[in-house]
């Protein structure tokens, strides 16, 4: 091995977002459906897919096309930066009021 080169190769684990990070989003989703602004969608998922999701969760690949992340594709983090954006869309544009998270004793 000597006179080899070798490259080292360190690589960060990403978490995905935990079941109860879920949750708490699809009750934020269940919450806006239940106002007048949001009830015209069939329900909480399709508010997701046709108005919040396309808002929330677009992105450009590298050919320049828009896509939307999936919400299986999310880290922690991200996950709770979208539900917080979420919170903030809510409360500031349609004056709905999410209670906080520890009020669903997900964390």
């Amino acid at each position: 091995m000597e006179g080899q080169r070798f490259e080292e190769y360190t690589r960060q684990e990403r978490k995905l977002a935990t079941k109860k990070q879920i949750a708490f989003y699809f009750v934020i989703l269940t919450e806006a459906h239940g106002h007048e602004q949001f009830n015209h969608y069939e329900s909480p998922k399709k508010l997701h897919d046709e108005l919040f999701a396309p808002i929330f969760l677009n992105y450009y690949d590298e050919n320049g096309k828009e896509k939307i992340k999936s919400l299986g594709d999310l880290n922690e983090q991200e996950m709770w930066d979208l539900t917080e954006r979420m919170i903030a869309y809510l409360a500031s544009e349609h004056q709905i009021i999410i209670s906080d998270k520890k009020d669903y004793y997900i964390k």
